[in-house]
């Protein structure tokens, strides 16, 4: 998988599991691993995660993470035009091959 489809689905693993709140690491590998059948390693999660962080798109609060209000914009525009976790996940993807932040 490439990195920017790692972070996609990190993303999007996050933007699931906070759906009412700031979550830990270990909630967003668990609803990772029922988008892609796959648990993340710690590093796909750690590089994803601070990749993320750094573009703005999740904040970190301590020892937990949330969408900043641009990552949810993204994610409730993305939403709106895809209906399956495959074509939110592709699209996410294609959004975040854009931002160039390393």
């Amino acid at each position: 998988m490439n990195e920017t489809r790692t972070k996609a689905w990190i993303m999007y693993a996050l933007a699931m599991a906070s759906e009412n709140g700031a979550v830990s690491f270990a909630s967003i590998s668990q609803v990772a691993d029922g988008i892609n059948h796959a648990v993340p390693t710690q590093k796909e999660m750690q590089e994803s995660l601070s990749w993320l962080v750094a573009n703005n798109m999740v904040l970190k609060l301590g020892s937990k993470y949330q969408l900043t209000e641009e990552g949810a914009e993204l994610i409730t525009l993305i939403r709106v035009h895809n209906n399956t976790i495959s074509s939110v996940w592709i699209s996410l993807t294609e959004s975040l091959t854009g931002l160039n932040h390393s």
